[in-house]
């Protein structure tokens, strides 16, 4: 990776968000195409920002609460200078890498 530019910490955030979806919910938030009948394509997925919660129920875990769902949402958002910008994601990516 010498001389290579690396990803700013935005592109942690929102690894973090998916990791916390997929820990969550078991499952991940990109691909099952049930949820987004309107977009099938994985990248595409990714690029819009499209994914949905599982509705309570149709997981293992008990119900997630809408604060933890929100911050998964704005570490998961499209636009990576609103990303890092968030004070509350930048204290999440600092518990999750012990800062």
């Amino acid at each position: 990776m010498a001389g290579r530019k690396f990803h700013s910490k935005s592109v942690d955030i929102w690894s973090l968000g998916c990791i916390c979806f997929v820990l969550l919910y078991g499952t991940f938030p990109f691909f099952e195409e049930a949820r987004d009948a309107g977009v099938t394509d994985l990248r595409e997925k990714v690029i819009l920002g499209r994914f949905v919660y599982p509705q309570d129920g149709e997981h293992k875990n008990a119900p997630i609460s809408k604060d933890v769902k929100d911050l998964i949402s704005r570490a998961m958002m499209v636009d990576a200078s609103k990303r890092s910008r968030n004070s509350s994601l930048s204290h999440f990516l600092c518990l999750f890498t012990f800062c």
